[in-house]
């Protein structure tokens, strides 16, 4: 039979372990509140960014060979970047429009230089990233 003094030392180690459950589960409850929240923000801050990608440029003619060989995507911009940002909207570009095509052509024209003097800036993937901007 126990003693007193053994079934009150059970009875602090159940109550204990009791309330490390209850702790744990509220954490496991309040940490799953915060990532829906943080993956809605994340998933909302991706959707803005996806727009203004988009409001820089607008495809002017596209070509493919095959379905994963090879794309060229003819691009007008809005406004001339510099080097970074032509990098950013190249991997944009390619994310979203050439996904899937092992090779990817992109020139860029500018509204102000007109389209019959060529591109004025390219990103290609060979299958690496090269960025080309004219002196124009």
């Amino acid at each position: 039979m126990r003693t007193k003094t053994e079934t009150q030392k059970r009875k602090n180690v159940a109550n204990t372990i009791i309330i490390a459950l209850c702790l744990a589960l509220v954490a496991y409850i309040a940490k799953g509140c915060y990532d829906n929240n943080l993956a809605e923000k994340k998933e909302a801050a991706a959707k803005e960014y996806r727009m203004n990608m988009r409001k820089k440029y607008s495809i002017i003619n596209e070509e493919k060979v095959g379905t994963t060989t090879k794309i060229s995507i003819d691009i007008d911009l809005k406004q001339r970047l510099n080097k970074v940002e032509l990098e950013e909207l190249g991997k944009f570009i390619k994310e979203e429009e050439a996904k899937y095509f092992k090779i990817a052509y992109i020139g860029y024209y500018l509204e102000e230089l007109g389209y019959s003097n060529g591109y004025w800036a390219t990103t290609h993937y060979t299958p690496t990233m090269q960025v080309w901007i004219s002196n124009k």
